[in-house]
């Protein structure tokens, strides 16, 4: 079984990038932000409101976002539009299926929940790595 703790060596690959995390739920920000500072990220946030994130995300140093779908009610559609005016790519979370995202995020990489930390950052460490070659 997989644990939050376990490191795969993708992780590699995340050390000393910037972490946006949009998250409301307290405990998952918490074992997320354990988990991604662990892998030698830097976390920005997180972020448990919208505004907050939107707020941040136009002068923060971000690398790549790991964004929860709904955060108090709110799609994260208005941020995932900002960051990719500025290019950062991004990961969508949520118990939906891809199908049952609102239509302007059906193309977006998801990780479902529930997802191990092994997950978030295997998902995270494919996305770095394919913009890196795209770029």
């Amino acid at each position: 079984m997989t644990t939050w703790t376990e490191q795969p060596e993708s992780s590699d690959a995340l050390k000393g990038l910037h972490v946006l995390v949009v998250e409301d739920n307290g405990l998952l920000c918490c074992v997320l932000e354990e988990t991604l500072r662990e892998a030698g990220c830097e976390v920005v946030g997180p972020f448990a409101r919208l505004p907050e994130a939107m707020n941040a995300a136009p002068t923060a140093d971000i690398d790549v976002a790991l964004l929860d779908l709904n955060i108090r009610g709110e799609l994260v559609s208005p941020l995932v539009e900002q960051l990719t005016a500025r290019g950062v790519p991004f990961v969508v979370t949520s118990a939906y299926r891809s199908s049952e995202l609102p239509r302007t995020l059906q193309s977006a990489i998801q990780l479902r929940k529930p997802y191990t930390g092994s997950e978030v950052i295997e998902c995270l460490a494919g996305i770095v790595n394919e913009h890196k070659r795209n770029n």
